[in-house]
């Protein structure tokens, strides 16, 4: 299912590179990832806010040619590509891992902006892919992925610490889309679609974006990708 949306600013020619250089990368190079992830210029207060939560299941498989630092190379690949997508969309929040899992908050008061997110989510669809089919091949390694989206209430606590003269913030996500989301995420079944929606954020799609999804269970699946970057993809072989 392809979303015929141009992407504001993510280049896939420059992220074409970018996977290129990244996937040669050693865990001693890139110090500043948890710096990089805090530093994202998003303001954001402690209290109550209705947001979309995006929630990606990675696993990955090992060959038993695999060298040392591909799976570290391989995560940070993504890591790259998955903020600067999500970071392209005006409502981005927040960006984080937990286990196997990347996640993304946007601020979603309007019915619009959740269509936006989709937008969002179709393009890291594809870019999985294409790192998945290209990249990760030369490193012995393969991902399996499942993105799972939930719009719901969110609460968020910032805190602030300090240590020797330098600040770190953090924030503390909390509430049912981040609960849902995560669920989806894990969920077995319908293995050729890579998106799982709630019934929250179907309903608020508009209906050429409903039309991708076919329902499963209490859920809506689709393998809903971005036209520019699968043509762009297609043009490539």
């Amino acid at each position: 299912m392809n979303i015929n949306f141009e992407p504001y600013s993510y280049d896939i020619t420059k992220a074409y590179e970018r996977m290129n250089k990244n996937l040669s990368i050693k865990p001693v190079e890139i110090d500043n990832i948890l710096a990089a992830i805090q530093d994202n210029n998003v303001e954001i207060s402690n209290g109550k806010y209705d947001g979309t939560v995006v929630y990606i299941k990675m696993s990955f498989i090992e060959q038993p040619s695999v060298q040392d630092n591909s799976l570290f190379a391989a995560y940070h690949a993504c890591h790259e590509e998955l903020l600067s997508i999500f970071s392209d969309n005006p409502d981005f929040v927040d960006f984080a891992g937990d286990d196997d899992f990347f996640y993304a908050i946007f601020r979603t008061s309007l019915r619009p902006q959740i269509d936006s997110v989709l937008e969002t989510v179709g393009r890291i669809n594809s870019v999985l892919s294409l790192l998945n089919t290209d990249f990760f091949p030369e490193i012995n390694v393969t991902l399996n992925y499942r993105i799972g989206v939930d719009f719901n209430e969110l609460f968020v606590f910032k805190d602030i610490m300090e240590s020797d003269n330098n600040t770190f913030y953090s924030r503390n996500w909390f509430g049912k889309a981040l609960r849902c989301a995560k669920k989806m995420a894990k969920l077995e079944g319908r293995e050729e679609a890579n998106v799982i929606v709630s019934n929250r954020i179907f309903k608020n799609l508009k209906e050429e974006y409903q039309n991708f999804f076919a329902a499963f269970d209490d859920y809506y699946t689709s393998n809903v990708v971005n036209a520019k970057i699968s043509n762009w993809i297609k043009s490539k072989r």
